[in-house]
């Protein structure tokens, strides 16, 4: 069942495009043709596949790799901040509640609560290395770093020394994954992240959903053994992913109905498409990722 937001969320985003909403957000490419885990993993390493494209994620043992939804909306919130402003220091505000606010959430306490909960996934980012390998007859491309460079994080709610601009929270981001975002940063509605917030699935499958038909020009057959390679993290049998997959793009349509799509045992079948976002939203075009998904 729809929580009220989502259904306020639902009318906000029929009647009101994104740009007139003032809500288009970015994700870095990178994330988008493979991604993060869902659940807490139980290793450091994580990898995906999609087609010719690998992405690895390690972490050091005693910080773990990031997961779930948090994440998502603090790189989702990192790259926005890069596209509009064009620098590598991001400036994360002078109080811990200030940048958990800036990000959606309520400032709530507890081991469950937001505090806790963005801090440990701001380490476990901060500290991931992201390394791929795109490989075919043709090339052979990688790529391996650490997102942030250098970060000086006040973890206080609030902060005594508000007139002091040097007293607020930064990061500075590693220059490739700073001209990954500004080279193929693929736009999103920020509002579509807030209606999936609960499920880390449902942001992958939305924002790939609106990359892909960024692209598609004639009808696509995607075999369910690919996308669950891509997008299938923490889901050991296929048929609990479609599952799953069927559930959360169901879900997605509520906000992007024109998306077109369809399902046959082996398939999932996409028909061309408006993104939710266009890819010329910035006036300029980021390119696809030769891959099956």
């Amino acid at each position: 069942m729809l929580s009220k937001k989502q259904l306020d969320l639902i009318a906000y985003i029929e009647a009101i495009s994104a740009l007139e909403a003032g809500t288009i957000g970015y994700m870095p490419q990178v994330l988008v043709a493979a991604n993060l885990p869902y659940k807490k993993p139980n290793s450091n390493e994580f990898e995906r596949v999609n087609g010719n494209y690998r992405l690895t994620l390690i972490s050091p043992n005693n910080v773990g790799l990031p997961y779930g939804s948090i994440p998502r909306i603090i790189i989702a919130w990192i790259a926005t901040e890069v596209v509009l402003k064009k620098k590598r220091e991001i400036i994360l505000g002078n109080s811990m509640s200030h940048f958990i606010k800036e990000i959606g959430y309520f400032v709530s306490g507890g081991h469950n609560g937001s505090i806790f909960c963005i801090k440990d996934q701001i380490k476990r980012f901060f500290s991931t290395n992201i390394s791929y390998v795109y490989s075919d007859n043709d090339m052979y491309i990688t790529d391996s770093y650490n997102p942030v460079s250098q970060s000086l994080l006040y973890w206080s709610l609030t902060n005594r020394y508000k007139t002091k601009r040097w007293w607020q929270s930064k990061i500075l981001l590693n220059e490739s994954f700073y001209n990954e975002i500004i080279d193929k940063a693929v736009p999103v509605d920020m509002r579509a992240l807030e209606f999936l917030r609960r499920s880390p699935m449902g942001i992958d499958i939305y924002v790939w959903l609106t990359y892909r038909m960024s692209y598609l020009r004639r009808r696509s057959k995607i075999p369910w053994v690919s996308l669950s390679n891509q997008l299938g993290s923490g889901y050991g049998r296929l048929r609990d992913f479609k599952k799953a997959f069927k559930k959360h793009i169901k879900l997605i349509s509520l906000i992007y109905p024109q998306a077109k799509f369809d399902f046959e045992d082996k398939f999932l079948i996409l028909q061309p498409s408006p993104p939710h976002v266009s890819k010329y939203v910035n006036k300029r075009s980021y390119p696809r990722i030769s891959g099956r998904g």
